[in-house]
């Protein structure tokens, strides 16, 4: 996609087709009375996600994809499976188990990588604001190629979900037809929640398809009604994103809750049989309401003044003095926050006081590089020198997806740092590799050698030896193999380090 199309193009297309897609799978999960199993899904699929995320692929890599894809099909099969005869245990209940396991498996991973927070955190908001163009033709291609598989089965897969005994009874699988819809969910999913987060992708899955079926009795209706307001809560929701700065994610949750909660009372006003003091009545809880939230506020600002004003005297005393003379105030600055997109906006961002709003701000700062803004480059590799490891991490990769030649300096001397992270070291030599420089390579092997992660020296070795054009170590290879696919990778760049040039189109080193 051209890097020249308006901000809001490219994610209010994904949101589209996530609307599309997920309004008619949401009438199906309100038909099964299984409201949750999309975010049971989601986790299942983030929890793959996290397992790639620890070996050190990147969230929007393929591997982490497919991992993710596994993980949701996995998923897909035990709920088709799972199901007691009897319904002595709802299913609704295993749903909710899933969940909560998964949850729990991705903490207990994420508590393993230095980043696993960020992480955690940016499955459940996702980040539909920088969704690439590549993304947007993927997710319409395989929800295209969904819809059709729903179409052509449409009356089995709406027997199951509308009638689950009678569809029994009429001679129809019904554990095949839950598996293959479970599985089509899964891929869904999958696509869902790496654009758009686990959060988003719940609100769009249930929030429309409760819509139309408030409204509207078949499912054509109550798809046209779903479709409609999904779309305009979700295009506002991206406004107030942007014009608030805040998270997409929330704010348009935010807007389908008011969406949501409007329906609710123009459908209960309009079936009342004296309308004029249902609204009257509702007029007045409302009031009520916004009365009783005012007040709220009002009782704890007077509590944090009244806390404020109680501090000891001493605190101030032994604050420095500021150039007038005066006691300062030690000012922590403002609470973590989110940023713009606009470029100024991810410029500012980069000196913000926040670690994860800086590492943030230089990922998407790397996406605007990689749809052909030049530039980002400086402010790329001035996040070199940051103080925050991610911030430098993040720095590499994006410098790396660039390959840009001019960002070799910067890369060495960054990598030249004594007592700095080895998964910093790991990126800035590879990154620096990327950009054509050969002490990437050497510090690559040395990390191999010496790093004192396993997983790093894993990585390195895989790195190197592909950069080197050496053939890849098979999964499980052991350390036997490993250490001596390590001498012959050693060996083969002592005599071809001077001569060997970096080929981007090939993406290894050939010596000349």
């Amino acid at each position: 996609m051209s890097a020249g199309l308006p901000w809001w193009l490219l994610p209010s297309v994904a949101a589209l087709i996530l609307v599309a897609t997920h309004t008619y799978l949401g009438l199906h999960v309100i038909s099964r009375n299984v409201f949750f199993v999309d975010l049971a899904l989601a986790q299942v699929a983030a929890l793959g996600s996290t397992v790639a995320f620890l070996y050190g692929f990147d969230p929007g890599d393929s591997t982490t994809y497919y991992v993710s894809l596994a993980f949701a099909v996995g998923g897909a099969w035990f709920f088709s499976v799972a199901r007691l005869p009897d319904n002595r245990v709802p299913e609704e209940a295993i749903i909710g188990l899933t969940f909560a396991v998964a949850s729990a498996g991705a903490i207990l991973l994420s508590a393993e990588n230095p980043h696993g927070a960020e992480h955690l955190r940016d499955m459940m908001a996702g980040s539909i604001l920088v969704v690439s163009g590549r993304e947007v033709l993927h997710a319409a291609v395989m929800y295209g190629a969904i819809g059709a598989f729903h179409w052509v089965f449409r009356r089995r897969l709406l027997s199951v979900s509308l009638d689950r005994e009678a569809a029994a009874k009429s001679g129809l699988n019904v554990r095949w037809w839950d598996f293959l819809f479970y599985l089509s969910f899964a891929v869904v999913i999958t696509s869902s929640v790496r654009i758009a987060g686990v959060l988003l992708v719940f609100i769009l899955l249930i929030a429309p398809a409760v819509c139309g079926t408030m409204f509207a009795r078949g499912i054509r209706a109550r798809l046209l009604v779903g479709w409609c307001s999904g779309a305009l809560a979700t295009l506002l929701g991206l406004s107030v994103s942007a014009q608030m700065d805040w998270p997409p994610a929330p704010a348009i949750s935010c807007v389908f809750a008011g969406v949501l909660l409007s329906a609710a009372v123009v459908q209960r006003v309009a079936r009342s049989e004296r309308r004029g003091r249902a609204a009257l009545r509702l007029l007045g809880t409302g009031l009520v309401l916004a009365a009783a939230g005012f007040g709220l506020t009002r009782l704890l600002e007077a509590r944090r003044l009244a806390q404020a004003a109680a501090e000891p005297a001493e605190q101030t005393q032994h604050a420095a003095p500021s150039e007038s003379g005066h006691a300062g105030e030690h000012d922590h600055g403002a609470p973590e926050h989110g940023h713009g997109d606009t470029r100024r906006d991810l410029s500012a961002a980069l000196s913000d006081e926040h670690d994860n709003v800086r590492a943030r701000a230089v990922s998407e700062l790397g996406v605007l590089g990689s749809r052909g803004d030049g530039s980002v480059l400086p402010e790329l590799i001035g996040a070199l020198n940051d103080p925050s490891d991610a911030v430098k991490e993040n720095a590499a990769r994006a410098l790396g997806t660039l390959g840009r030649p001019e960002a070799a300096p910067a890369l060495e001397a960054a990598l030249a740092r004594p007592d700095q992270d080895e998964w910093v070291n790991l990126r800035e030599a590879e990154a620096l590799v990327r950009c054509g420089g050969r002490a990437g390579l050497t510090a690559l092997i040395a990390a191999a050698r010496a790093a004192e992660a396993s997983l790093v020296r894993q990585q390195a070795l895989a790195l190197a030896l592909a950069f080197a054009g050496q053939e890849a170590l098979p999964a499980g290879a052991g350390s036997e193999a490993e250490r001596a696919a390590l001498l012959r990778l050693d060996s083969w760049w002592q005599g071809n380090a001077n001569r060997a040039v970096w080929d981007p189109g090939r993406g290894r080193f050939a010596a000349e």
